[in-house]
């Protein structure tokens, strides 16, 4: 008898540790980004690129790409999604990598990223 209270404790600890893996081996991210979506959510991303990149007084953005009209999805995959952003004065196209969920990875001036 105490052999079986000795195993069924063992059971309960070893199932009481593994239920907080379980529920923290799965974050929930929302539902993936339409096109639409994935131009706005970039959009936000590429001010915040004009606000730091004037804020360095680096001068690779600044805030002329605010006024930029030509944006769309240059590319996408069950993964990720590219919009690039043309500015005529400037004949420069910025891309933007966004995973589907909206969090931004990476952007350039070529539209090629590593490991896609």
């Amino acid at each position: 008898m105490r052999l079986f209270m000795n195993i069924s404790i063992l059971c309960f600890l070893g199932l009481a540790l593994l239920v907080p893996n379980l529920a923290l081996s799965h974050s929930n991210h929302g539902e993936p980004l339409n096109d639409r979506q994935a131009i706005i959510v970039a959009s936000k991303y590429l001010e915040i690129m004009i606000e730091k990149s004037e804020a360095n007084n680096d001068g690779k953005l600044n805030s002329s790409w605010t006024k930029v009209k030509d944006k769309k999805i240059f590319k996408k995959s069950l993964r990720y999604f590219i919009v690039s952003f043309y500015h005529p004065q400037k004949q420069k196209t910025l891309y933007v990598l966004l995973n589907i969920y909206g969090e931004y990875t990476a952007a350039n001036f070529h539209g090629n990223f590593k490991g896609l």
